[in-house]
């Protein structure tokens, strides 16, 4: 049995409100939590607009398929999320139940369907910072998760180049799953993640030394201009993809790791500890609070998601 808390989100359909909080509970805990969904009355299909509003923070619940609610799902939970199903869980002594009250994103167009998916964010957010597994921002087994982020580092590093190097034309040029963008776009968007990691360092070292309010007002200007930003990280890397050749992308890749893993051998256990708050609206993968050691593993996180859209 596993040794992590486990979540399952309920509503009527399990096609939209609780799909789109399973989606985000999962990259946004870091795997460190079990996650489940189910329907009372299961849909056959996920909202296409559900799947929409949450491709554009890169999360693809689109494969997802609505499940019944059933007691050996609550059994195997110890946190029972409900969203507008009334008392159709059953109840088990010990278990941790919820009621979120939030609107029905069925019949609604994306503008509205939006700001649901927003609240649901932060809700799973502070449901996250609940739970026991969550590990608080500070000293953390520096040394143990210093040697294993340069490992996870190095090994995308090499699974980068395999990937680069042996797909054909055609592969590259097919497009990806759950993504506007080709294989090749992708790639180099998979890139993109660890060049992001290097431009953050200096900030995130920087306002760790500053008081939390300066962080704080300078990711609630970024988090204003998400769709700016969103718009230029599809057609930046939409360019890269094309005006890259195979051979840079892979020089790139490798010398950006590689200084990246310079940088992360020579933190101390306190600059690793540095944190400042982020635009969570940008990605997925960002908290309200990330330290150094966070960023420097975002850059995985990041690359691992988007692999798994590739369709080489």
């Amino acid at each position: 049995m596993s040794d992590k808390p486990s979540v399952l989100f309920v509503c009527v359909h399990n096609a939209g409100r609780s799909q789109m909080a399973a989606g985000y509970l999962n990259p946004l805990a870091g795997g460190r939590i079990e996650v489940r969904s189910a329907g009372s009355e299961p849909a056959d299909k996920i909202n296409p607009v559900a799947i929409q509003a949450m491709a554009e923070e890169g999360i693809d619940i689109a494969v997802e398929q609505p499940k019944i609610l059933t007691n050996e799902a609550v059994k195997a939970s110890d946190v029972v999320i409900t969203m507008g199903c009334g008392d159709i869980c059953p109840y088990y002594p010990g278990k941790r139940y919820e009621d979120w009250n939030l609107d029905d994103p069925a019949g609604q167009d994306l503008n509205h369907v939006r700001p649901i998916r927003d609240e649901i964010r932060r809700r799973v957010e502070r449901l996250i910072s609940d739970l026991p597994t969550t590990e608080p921002v500070g000293l953390r087994r520096a040394d143990v998760d210093r040697e294993a982020v340069h490992h996870e580092m190095e090994q995308a590093r090499l699974t980068f180049s395999d990937l680069v190097n042996n797909a054909t034309p055609a592969d590259l040029r097919r497009r990806s799953n759950g993504t506007r963008w080709t294989n090749r776009q992708l790639l180099f968007h998979m890139l993109f993640g660890y060049l992001i990691v290097r431009t953050l360092m200096p900030l995130v070292h920087g306002f760790g030394h500053l008081p939390e309010g300066w962080s704080r007002s300078f990711a609630a200007t970024l988090n204003a201009g998400r769709r700016p930003f969103h718009l230029i990280n599809y057609l930046g890397s939409c360019g890269g993809g094309q005006v890259l050749p195979r051979a840079a992308m892979t020089a790139l890749m490798n010398r950006t790791v590689r200084a990246l893993q310079g940088k992360l051998a020579a933190e101390t256990k306190q600059s690793l500890a540095l944190a400042m708050q982020f635009p969570t609206s940008w990605d997925p993968y960002f908290r309200d609070t990330m330290s150094v050691f966070d960023v420097y593993h975002y850059g995985t996180q990041h690359f691992n998601h988007h692999q798994k859209q590739l369709t080489l």
